[in-house]
């Protein structure tokens, strides 16, 4: 991770994660020393018989339940 260049002009650090952010909050935060924030991601869940997918409100759940 590379956040020293930024450090001065910081408060706190804002991360996408699309795959684990649960597991990855501590990490960037004992690697930056600052808050963390979650700002984006998703998880998409292809509907059967269908062309589109939509967000998937289970994995939203579980991340947000996780993140507190």
């Amino acid at each position: 991770m590379e956040i020293e260049g930024a450090r001065l002009y910081v408060d706190l650090l804002s991360f996408q994660d699309f795959s684990d952010p649960v597991g990855h909050l501590d990490r960037w935060y004992k690697e930056s020393g600052m808050p963390v924030l979650w700002a984006n991601g998703a998880n998409r869940k292809k509907i059967p018989d269908c062309l589109v997918t939509r967000n998937d409100g289970e994995w939203y759940s579980e991340v947000l339940e996780g993140l507190r």
